[in-house]
């Protein structure tokens, strides 16, 4: 067999293998483009589903884009009065793009590709990637092309496609880039330095580098029913197992909902699980602590970021058991869905958003609920309750990116489009545009030459209204789930940050009945106010970000053990009774301990104080 047919037979081996996978991609608006390619990708996405929206009311001056907000334009296109492309776009080119963090497929049609198009001439034909991308970016390195654009988080695979040649180095084309080179110079360092298989070339291009994002509220709440915790007399939470008592008197005082549903304390899903079991990585993110969340690229470690302490998650008092422990308490007590073992993060989300799981970890699964009774003069709804000893996960300012990077295949036969594109996301007005849709119709600038979110804006963001062109406001940045610009970038034309959640005008926007209640309670004006005042949050640094690949005997043993960790941990959660629980997890420990997780062990916490000292050379 020639060459040439090879080629074309192994391309469409891949082809059916991504029409095979395909059903398994979805495009859901909740999950707002939040993936399952680690656990560290899954939960890093979930910030960006909070871009869905804020509970929130009517910012006082949008009335000054009443003419813009009340007489939407056919087209995001015609709304879009920001000129970030600079040179003109004589027709437009379907690039083909492998996109690790999304859950996408085929050509989108919706204001933001209508943006790309008019902007860079491009329009994006995705390849579906769902929760096997490693998989098939191994397939298509094995076939010896690349698509046309490349979004890409395995380090060991971005090396091999260097070195098979497989991706274009961007040194020769740095004329095509000024918004690259202008913005991200020590993420181009960190690129050359460990991404470009010792040559020392520029091949890929980090994502979300820049300062730290602290909107209203981080990423972790957690977040309790407010109305029935008040009506339970707001009782103190000392620490993690007090939420279990407290969530089960909730759910006695609202055992269904309005329309006869049954109602739980915790509902569970594991399509996001990766060695160890996501949702019990979670309990230790709110007191500083990460087992495996943030730390995928180092397993089985847990580290205290608080105290510097490092230990494994399979110690019997890690955080890690703990939380598996409270899982198992839950399920004793009635509070935890059966469907939990089977159910995917979709099913999940439905349930949040209809009201019936009463807690949630993250703020972003609640604001569907939220918003859809923001306007209602009762306080309904869900808000941060957190223990005395609260110390959740803040990101800290981050030079060298995290968790993905661009690429372009060398194969593309449309270089200069591919250059368009990347340079246009790293573009701080194009980006300010991606994130909070047209200006003049989702947002505009106040008589102070401040921006904010109008009329419409906050339809789109509060009641999931579709905006002109097609799409959620919120697709901009979550289709394609990385930009290459953190949030907290400001933005020299507007003088404000990427994100609208760190605005002037948002925070201090007129609120709903229910935020309006918890501030009465706390005396804050967010969880964020709240956590920064009373030193309540733990920074996590950027060094984590810098692990390399894990050598094959570490990958071949953190596999293995991690199938035995993973699976052991959902048993031990559905034990019948504590003598099962105990029984299983010495039975994991012994397993994994037989296949080796002490060296995996040995070579995460040496990575770990490695990328520590490593960071110093990046401005840490």
């Amino acid at each position: 067999m020639n060459r040439t047919v090879k080629k074309y037979v192994i391309a469409l081996l891949i082809l059916l293998l991504f029409a095979f996978t395909l059903g398994a991609c979805g495009n859901n608006a909740d999950n707002a483009g939040v993936t399952a390619t680690t656990a560290a990708a899954a939960t890093t996405a979930a910030p960006a589903a909070t871009e869905a929206a804020e509970e929130s009311a009517e910012e006082p001056a949008a009335t000054e884009a009443a003419a813009a907000t009340t007489a939407a334009p056919t087209t995001a296109a015609a709304a879009t009065t920001a000129a970030v492309n600079t040179a003109p776009v004589d027709k437009v080119v379907s690039l083909q793009i492998f996109d690790s963090l999304a859950n996408q497929s085929g050509v989108i049609e919706s204001w933001w590709n209508d943006y790309f198009k008019e902007n860079t001439g491009v329009e994006l034909d995705f390849m579906p990637s769902g929760d096997q991308s490693d998989m098939k970016i191994a397939a298509l390195l094995a076939s010896g092309e690349l698509p046309d654009l490349v979004v890409i988080a395995n380090k060991q695979q971005m090396i091999d496609a260097v070195a098979a040649g497989l991706v274009v180095n961007f040194d020769g084309h740095k004329d095509a880039l000024p918004e690259v080179y202008k913005h991200i110079p020590t993420g181009i360092q960190y690129s050359r330095d460990d991404l470009s298989n010792g040559t020392g070339g520029l091949y890929y291009l980090p994502g979300f580098v820049g300062p730290s994002e602290t909107g209203d509220q981080c990423n972790w709440g957690p977040m309790l029913r407010w109305d029935l915790y008040k009506e339970l007399g707001s009782p103190d939470i000392n620490d993690l197992e007090d939420y279990l008592t407290i969530v089960k008197n909730m759910q006695e005082l609202y055992p269904e909902t309005e329309d006869g549903q049954k109602v739980y304390g915790f509902s569970l899903f594991g399509d996001w699980d990766g060695e160890t079991m996501l949702l019990a990585c979670q309990p230790a993110c709110i007191f500083g602590v990460d087992t495996g969340d943030q730390l995928g690229s180092m397993p089985f470690l847990q580290v205290d970021f608080k105290t510097g302490a490092i230990s494994s998650i399979l110690e019997k008092d890690s955080m890690y058991i703990r939380a598996l422990q409270f899982y198992f308490d839950a399920n004793q007590m009635g509070l935890l869905d059966p469907d939990s073992l089977t159910q995917r993060f979709d099913t999940a989300m439905e349930k949040a958003d209809a009201g019936r799981v009463l807690f949630q970890w993250w703020p972003w699964m609640v604001t569907t609920y939220n918003n859809s009774r923001a306007s209602e003069a009762a306080v309904n709804g869900y808000c941060a309750v957190t223990p005395k000893n609260y110390k959740p996960f803040y990101w800290d300012d981050n030079p060298v990116g995290m968790f993905g990077y661009f690429a372009i295949g060398s194969a593309t036969k449309e270089l200069d489009a591919c250059l368009r594109f990347i340079n246009f996301m790293y573009t701080p007005e194009a980006l300010f545009e991606l994130q909070n849709g047209p200006k003049g119709l989702t947002w505009d600038i106040n008589s102070e030459g401040l921006p904010y979110v109008t009329d419409f804006g906050l339809q789109c963001r509060e009641n999931d209204e579709i905006v002109p062109g097609g799409g959620y406001i919120w697709d901009g940045v979550s289709v394609i789930n990385i930009k290459g610009l953190s949030e907290g970038f400001i933005v020299p034309a507007y003088n404000a940050p990427i994100s609208n959640e760190m605005w002037e005008t948002w925070q201090n926007r007129e609120m709903t009945n229910l935020k309006k209640d918890w501030q009465a309670v706390t005396g804050f004006k967010s969880p964020t106010e709240k956590n920064i005042t009373t030193g309540e949050y733990t920074m996590l640094p950027f060094s984590i970000q810098l692990a390399p690949p894990q050598p094959n005997d570490i990958e071949q043993i953190k596999t293995s053990v991690g199938d035995v960790v993973r699976t052991a941990s959902w048993q031990m959660v559905f034990a019948s009774d504590q003598a099962e629980f105990d029984r299983l997890y010495q039975d994991m420990a012994d397993k994994a301990n037989g296949l080796g997780v002490a060296q995996v062990l040995e070579w995460s916490k040496a990575t770990y104080t490695d990328c520590a000292n490593l960071a110093s050379k990046y401005g840490g």
